[in-house]
């Protein structure tokens, strides 16, 4: 999986251009933002992290979180120092993984967007077994009886004897599991469905 980003929405330079080298430091990868305006017209579809500031220059950071927050692989963690009680609860109620009150410590920072970072990588490997389970269940009867043969690697001839059908039938319905699944090879085919079948029981509702 491509390694997450922190995103950091703060209209105060120090703090997002201190707290971008830290992170950066650790090896992560991140983009500043001075708005949540320009946070919205440069990153379309967000997942990793969102530490942003309630106070900023035009759309406010609860404004901000109200638009992204539906993102599934997207964590929100606040982190200001003009925010009230009334603030912090809005936030939380809305989401948000903490609220921090700066000035933050920075081990307190550093840790806080990490374990972020791995609440949202755990949220992505979800969505991406969703999406492929929707994929499966695209297909039709014969093409899933096909799954299990193709992600053990076999060839269309052994797997039309074993079906009893005719190889070019296989070769076709081999054709469309791996383009529904979006399938580079068998071998993706077998990772996907383990991904499938590692979702956890509240995961296969949605």
């Amino acid at each position: 999986m491509p390694q997450l980003p922190v995103y950091i929405v703060d209209s105060c330079d120090h703090f997002r251009d201190n707290t971008a080298a830290m992170l950066t430091a650790r090896g992560h990868a991140v983009q500043g933002f001075d708005s949540a305006d320009a946070f919205l017209a440069r990153v379309a579809e967000p997942d990793g992290v969102l530490l942003l500031d309630v106070r900023l220059r035009g759309r406010s950071g609860l404004a901000l979180q109200a638009m992204v927050a539906a993102r599934p692989a997207l964590t929100i963690i606040f982190a200001s120092g003009g925010a009230d009680v009334a603030d912090a609860l809005t936030a939380m109620k809305a989401g948000a993984m903490d609220f921090l009150v700066k000035p933050v410590p920075p081990r307190t920072l550093v840790r806080t967007v990490e374990q972020g970072l791995s609440r949202a990588a755990a949220a992505a490997r979800v969505a991406t077994a969703r999406a492929n389970r929707r994929a499966f269940e695209s297909l039709s009867p014969a093409e899933r009886t096909l799954v299990p043969l193709l992600a053990r690697g076999m060839r269309n001839k052994v797997i039309a004897q074993r079906l009893s059908k005719a190889e070019s039938t296989v070769k076709n319905q081999r054709v469309s599991v791996l383009r529904k699944m979006a399938a580079r090879s068998c071998f993706d085919l077998a990772t996907k469905m383990e991904d499938i079948a590692g979702l956890p029981p509240h995961g296969l509702a949605a």
